[in-house]
């Protein structure tokens, strides 16, 4: 009898992984882009506001676009998937075609 574990990986670790990563990075991103272009404190809060809630939004349409058909954890992939979290709405489209 083995007491090695055994290997727990699933099929949803690598685009979980990315689109996770992706909306990481999307938090001092944001905060970045706020302070650069808000001119109040309102006006930075909202535009933290709406670019997290874009990168959310783009990190779910992205992962149930992506969760059927993953392919191996690779640097190009977990790259694509961050960039993917920003430019859903054409990942979308493509998927739809």
């Amino acid at each position: 009898m083995s007491l090695t574990p055994k290997n727990r990986s699933t099929p949803l670790d690598a685009p979980l992984l990315g689109v996770c990563l992706g909306v990481i990075l999307s938090i001092p991103l944001m905060g970045i882009l706020a302070v650069v272009f808000g001119s109040d404190y309102d006006s930075r809060v909202w535009i933290y506001g709406l670019g997290m809630l874009w990168s959310v939004v783009g990190a779910l349409s992205v992962f149930f676009a992506t969760y059927k058909n993953p392919g191996a954890l690779t640097g190009k992939r977990l790259v694509l998937w961050c960039v993917s979290v920003w430019i859903w709405p054409l990942v979308l489209l493509v998927k739809r075609r």
